[in-house]
């Protein structure tokens, strides 16, 4: 079963929609339905979650993937660069996230700037912004 479909709307100043720009969506005519386009996924995801100013899938091999604003490390990179605001960002070339050896995320959630994971063994990992104690 295929499942990669994924349609994004709404504010897009970081590219967390993923299409590759910044261009906002939904918010004009003829720019819903059939006239909007799919995001670059690339390959089958069990979910899609969004944040304030990104979006992270899991797929079906378990891989956390992210994209949008990275100031803080959000996306678990290992860098701050943004990732979807640009062309050749998104599908097989969005990385994913390195939880650990011989990890599987069984859930993860998305913050404002920060995203935590629950692996199978039980451990709780999270990354980006931590000004509040979120981490």
């Amino acid at each position: 079963m295929s499942n990669n479909k994924v349609k994004s709307i709404g504010y897009n100043s970081f590219g967390q929609l993923g299409y590759g720009d910044t261009i906002q969506r939904g918010n004009g005519p003829n720019s819903m339905g059939d006239y909007l386009d799919f995001v670059n996924i690339d390959q089958d995801i069990i979910s899609i979650m969004s944040g304030g100013y990104g979006a992270c899938i899991q797929t079906v091999s378990f891989q956390i993937k992210c994209w949008g604003d990275n100031l803080y490390g959000t996306l678990g990179t290992g860098n701050n660069v943004s990732l979807g605001d640009d062309p050749n960002e998104m599908g097989s070339y969005l990385p994913s996230v390195n939880i650990g050896s011989n990890l599987f995320v069984t859930r993860y959630n998305l913050g404002f700037f920060h995203v935590m994971t629950l692996s199978d063994s039980g451990q709780l990992k999270a990354w980006g912004h931590n000004l509040g104690g979120q981490l």
